[in-house]
């Protein structure tokens, strides 16, 4: 098994590639990764085809003989970053001369191995994130303590239509309904002075739970592997992105309209919600970062990471704001300045740098824009659409995207260098101690 056949390097290449794409991997990223194992196994000259869905991988043994071609699925699986971490260290492993037949082992176990703790927590974990989205706007306790019930229900519901394999755009589409049927109560039960609802801000409830669907996550990642020029890719991961979407909305109207029927109909804002004290913006954009790794199933070194890199995407954004730079260049800046310090950080630590960069950017992206142009569009009632003022949100939101996927693609080129240095500095005094 140390002197593999090249069809088995191939499969291997490709089974570790299935799960770190339906992981969230850019697809830059992942074939260098797949990379890595052709070459430590003897093939100089693999290449590598993504299209989201499926990865191919060709080679020529010796010049004259027969290409060897390999294909894979790719299934979706709920995020797991402890296992794209083992997965990562594996990486690592194999490129530092781990043999075939125990990288085979090693992948065969952390592949069946069981999740690190239990679903509830990835619960808590949701639940975290959208009280963290609605603290970046109030600090009121009321709005953030119902945000956290109204996400512990969204993240049960999909769960449950997850296991049942009902489709997303209909999961997405359920979720948004539970937003909208919750805010909507809280805000009659409020006009009807009942605690705690007296005094909160039903329209931030819907953002909370709207945000927790994650709309905004894989238009960046599509923007990012556009960047990288892996079109089919960004284009397949651009229509997801859209399918979330039109659930989120559709299933948002659908609640609202419920709501009206059952006689406490609520007007959802669409105009631009100002953000809050500082130092709550702070802190909610580490509880949006660490709620996300928590849901992702990440270890406590990596969600700590993830918190600091969130906090750090904040501050730099907020920095570029305050010194009067436009929205997108003020989002590029915060995604170039996490992206940087994350791609230098996890060349000291086994955390794989993709899961933390996707953490980090959480609190950047463009969910609440995208999803207010889209409800402006369309419009609450037939009354009220909007269409060129929608058109121009939504346009926003993804120039915003394209922002945070420049941002982190140039942060990550430039850090990269500096990184492989150290890591090769580091290397080198460890096989020449001084003594």
């Amino acid at each position: 098994m140390d002197t593999p056949h090249p069809r088995q390097v191939l499969d291997l290449a490709l089974a570790i590639g299935e799960i770190l794409l339906a992981e969230g991997m850019s697809a830059s990223d992942l074939v260098a990764s797949l990379t890595t194992v052709t070459k430590a196994y003897g093939i100089e000259r693999a290449f590598f085809d993504v299209t989201y869905t499926q990865l191919s991988a060709t080679c020529v043994p010796d010049l004259g003989e027969t290409p060897i071609t390999a294909f894979r699925m790719v299934h979706q699986r709920s995020l797991d970053f402890t296992r794209v971490r083992a997965l990562d260290q594996l990486l690592q492993d194999i490129g530092q001369g781990m043999p075939f037949g125990d990288a085979v082992a090693t992948f065969e176990a952390l592949r069946d191995a069981p999740a690190p703790y239990a679903s509830g927590w990835t619960t808590i974990g949701d639940a975290t994130l959208g009280a963290g989205v609605v603290l970046l706007f109030t600090t009121n306790w009321r709005d953030i303590l119902l945000s956290f019930l109204i996400c512990l229900a969204i993240s049960r519901l999909v769960r449950l239509l997850d296991a049942y394999e009902v489709p997303v755009l209909f999961q997405q589409g359920a979720g948004a309904a539970v937003a909208g049927l919750f805010a909507a109560t809280a805000a009659e039960l409020g006009r009807r002075d009942v605690w705690p609802f007296v005094g909160s801000t039903p329209a931030l409830l819907v953002v909370g739970g709207v945000v927790v669907l994650v709309a905004g996550i894989t238009a960046v990642g599509a923007v990012l592997d556009a960047i990288d020029e892996f079109y089919v890719t960004a284009s397949a991961r651009m229509f997801e992105t859209l399918m979330r979407t039109v659930g989120i909305v559709g299933g948002l109207l659908l609640g609202l309209r419920i709501a009206e029927a059952a006689g406490f109909a609520m007007t959802v804002r669409t105009d631009a919600i100002p953000l809050g004290p500082f130092p709550a913006q702070v802190l909610g954009a580490a509880m949006i970062a660490y709620g996300f790794a928590l849901f992702a199933y990440a270890d406590r070194t990596t969600r700590l990471l993830a918190a600091t890199m969130g906090v750090t995407a904040w501050l730099s954004y907020s920095l570029a704001v305050f010194v009067g730079a436009g929205e997108t260049v003020s989002n590029a800046i915060g995604a170039l300045a996490a992206t940087f310090i994350s791609t230098l950080i996890v060349r000291h630590t086994t955390v794989p740098s993709f899961a933390l960069i996707t953490a980090a950017l959480l609190p950047l992206v463009p969910g609440l824009a995208l999803y207010s142009g889209l409800l402006m569009t369309v419009g609450t009632t037939a009354d009220t659409a909007n269409v060129a003022g929608g058109s121009q949100g939504v346009l926003s939101a993804l120039m915003v995207a394209l922002g945070i996927a420049a941002g982190a693609s140039l942060g990550t080129f430039l850090g990269r260098p500096i990184a492989d240095r150290v890591r090769t500095r580091r290397r080198l005094s460890d096989a020449n101690p001084i003594s």
